[in-house]
């Protein structure tokens, strides 16, 4: 869906993939097909959150349910707004017009829209950093996920207390 909405866009800006996978011999003859897409291959995580830090925005085309979206904590840590398949946790994850957008699993249309108007945008997107920043500290460091776990704790125990006794 991605490497199709990158082929098929009018003003998209370059494109970057890094990591390795099951679909890298397609990324790699896309990438020599279509001069806006360039494959990086693998890359340690100090390089691809370097990458995500220059990035304008992440793509998370994930058409699966994922159990998490790890990636799009790591580009909001460095502030990078997401672009995110709307389908599971990742669409709970991104807070379109604040963090970045949504569009449908599977639309390339969807995708090619949303890369084109983030191309063309580019203050209104970069507004967006703050944002990004500040749902990964309000949501996913370690003090975060604490205060999450916690209160899940104190649920629990309080729902413990009046369960009936055998």
């Amino acid at each position: 869906t991605m490497l199709e909405a990158w082929k098929s866009a009018h003003e998209a800006i370059p494109l970057k993939i890094a990591g390795e996978g099951p679909l890298a011999e397609l990324v790699i003859t896309t990438a020599r097909e279509c001069s806006r897409i360039e494959y990086l291959g693998a890359k340690l995580l100090p390089e691809v959150l370097d990458l995500m830090r220059s990035a304008e925005f992440l793509v998370f085309p994930s058409e699966w349910y994922e159990t998490m979206g790890r990636t799009i904590m790591e580009a909001f840590a460095v502030g990078t707004p997401v672009v995110a398949a709307r389908i599971g946790p990742p669409a709970t994850m991104v807070i379109p017009g604040e963090t970045g957008f949504h569009f449908t699993p599977g639309s390339v249309a969807e995708l090619r829209e949303r890369a084109e108007w983030c191309s063309r945008n580019l203050d209104q997107l970069r507004a967006m950093r703050g944002k990004a920043r500040q749902a990964f500290e309000a949501r996913y460091t370690g003090a975060a996920n604490a205060a999450t776990l916690l209160a899940i704790y104190g649920r629990a125990q309080g729902a413990a207390g009046r369960m009936p006794r055998s």
